[in-house]
C-alpha cells in the first residue's frame, strides 16, 4: 500500500460513543531521526522493519523494543527514533482533549510504548482500517475508523508480551467499552455481567481495581458528557435529549444534570 495521510477533523460523526480520531498516517517505509515534540496524542503501530529491535529516545532516555510495538506521543515530551533501518508504521492521532476518553477505553497514552503479538485479528482490523482511509467522504466511515482505532489499541494492549492482562481484567475493559458505546440504551448492568460469564462479586472486585467510580456512576458520567454535547451542538429540546438518553422523564434528567454539573440544562445551553 502507498503512503497516505488522512485528516478526519472535519468529518461529521453520526455517533459520539468513541474518541474521535484526528488523523491517520500510514507509511510503508519511513526513516527519520529528528527530535520531535507533539501537540496531540499519537499512537504509532510500528509494524515491520528490516531489523528485529527498535530504539527510541524519550526525554533523553533510550528504550529498546521488538517489532511489532506501539509507540505513544504525548504533549510536553521530546522523541527521537534511533532505529537504523526503515520501518512500516500506522499512526493514529487524537486531540489532547480526548485523553480521559481514551483512558476510559483502555488506551494507555501515558505508557511510553509496548510490544505486542501480531494476531490474525490485529492483522485483519489493521487492513480494514487502511481500506477505509479512501472512503472518509462517505457517511459513517469516520465513526467506523474511530471504533476500529480503539479496538486496535485495546487488542495490542491485550497482546502485550510484557504485561498480559487477566481474563477478568479483559472482560472488565470490554464491559466499560460497552457502557460507553451504548450511551443511548437503557443498560442492565447485571445482564451485561452475566453475558461476560462473571459473577457479581468478581465483577465488582476487578472493576474497583481499574476504575475509581462505580459502574452506575461510570454510565451516568458518559450520559452527562453526551447530554452536554447535545446541548452545545444540536437544537434538540431538553425533553428530547432526556428521551434520547433513556432517562425516566425530563424532570429526572434535569435533576441528574444539575447534580452532576451544578447548573441546569437550560442555563448550560445559554452559556455556550
Amino acid at each position: 500500500m502507498k503512503d497516505v495521510t488522512v485528516q478526519l477533523q472535519g468529518c461529521l460523526r453520526q455517533f459520539s460513543g468513541f474518541p474521535a480520531v484526528r488523523s491517520v498516517l500510514y507509511l510503508n517505509s519511513t526513516q527519520h531521526h529528528r527530535l520531535t515534540t507533539h501537540t496531540s496524542i499519537d499512537f504509532g503501530l510500528e509494524l515491520t522493519s528490516g531489523v528485529e529491535f527498535a530504539e527510541e529516545e524519550i526525554d533523553g532516555r533510550v528504550f529498546r523494543r521488538k517489532f511489532p510495538w506501539v509507540s505513544t506521543r504525548m504533549p510536553g515530551h521530546t522523541y527521537r527514533m534511533l532505529t537504523p533501518e526503515p520501518w512500516e508504521v500506522l499512526a493514529i492521532s487524537y486531540d489532547f482533549s480526548s485523553f480521559n476518553a481514551l483512558k476510559r477505553f483502555g488506551a494507555d497514552a501515558e505508557n511510553p510504548g509496548w510490544e505486542f503479538v501480531m494476531t490474525d485479528e490485529i492483522t485483519q482490523k489493521t487492513a480494514r482500517l487502511l481500506s477505509l482511509l479512501a472512503q472518509t467522504h462517505l457517511p459513517g466511515v469516520a465513526d467506523r475508523i474511530d471504533l476500529l482505532s480503539v479496538d486496535l489499541l485495546n487488542l495490542t494492549l491485550l497482546e502485550n508480551r510484557e504485561n498480559a492482562q487477566s481474563p477478568e481484567s479483559t472482560a472488565i475493559r470490554q464491559i466499560a467499552s460497552y457502557f460507553s458505546a451504548y450511551v443511548y440504551e437503557k443498560i442492565d448492568i447485571a445482564a451485561v455481567i452475566r453475558k461476560h460469564n462473571l459473577s457479581a462479586r468478581t465483577f465488582f472486585r476487578h472493576w474497583k481495581e481499574l476504575y475509581d467510580v462505580s459502574p452506575a456512576d461510570f454510565i451516568m458520567q458518559r450520559k452527562m458528557e453526551e447530554a452536554c454535547r447535545l446541548l452545545r451542538e444540536t437544537s434538540m429540546r431538553i425533553y428530547e435529549i432526556s428521551e434520547r438518553l433513556q432517562f425516566i422523564d425530563c424532570s429526572h434528567f434535569c435533576r441528574s444534570f444539575r447534580q452532576w454539573n451544578q447548573i441546569t440544562p437550560l442555563n448550560y445551553r445559554r452559556r455556550q
